[in-house]
């Protein structure tokens, strides 16, 4: 199997809130492309281009030295498939969750759950990580 590789890119605009303001919306979307090169066999081309457009909604519960921040952002996949002369485009409704603890030291953990609903087997994912934010104080 030959090395794949895969491009891609996000823009997010904050829709509604602030800092004293619980509740956040942001517009979401996103574009990726990649090319399965004979990645399953000689003679395979297939070109792959993902454009997710989602809204995400927070809210941020501050509580003594720990800060807590669910979240749900349902959205659009939109993927277009080309390869050997024909293309298809298709689209499926998906939806994230998840939630991200904060400390006033700036550590913090933060798990999330994503999943597409595809006709015939959904897809999805749960990931666990942890943070740490460098801040200025004052700002």
């Amino acid at each position: 199997m030959d090395n794949q590789s895969s491009l891609g890119a996000t823009a997010n605009l904050k829709v509604f809130g602030g800092p004293l303001i619980p509740v956040s919306v942001n517009a979401q979307v996103g574009v990726g492309y990649w090319n399965f090169k004979d990645a399953f066999g000689p003679g395979i081309d297939e070109k792959y281009v993902r454009v997710p457009v989602s809204l995400g909604i927070a809210l941020n519960i501050p509580t003594p030295g720990l800060s807590i921040k669910p979240w749900i952002a349902p959205r659009i996949d939109i993927v277009r498939i080309s390869g050997g002369g024909q293309s298809d485009t298709e689209s499926h409704f998906g939806l994230g969750g998840g939630l991200e603890l904060n400390l006033l030291s700036g550590l913090g953990v933060h798990a999330a759950y994503d999943r597409v609903f595809i006709d015939g087997g959904d897809r999805s994912v749960f990931g666990l990580g942890a943070h740490y934010s460098f801040r200025i104080p004052g700002l």
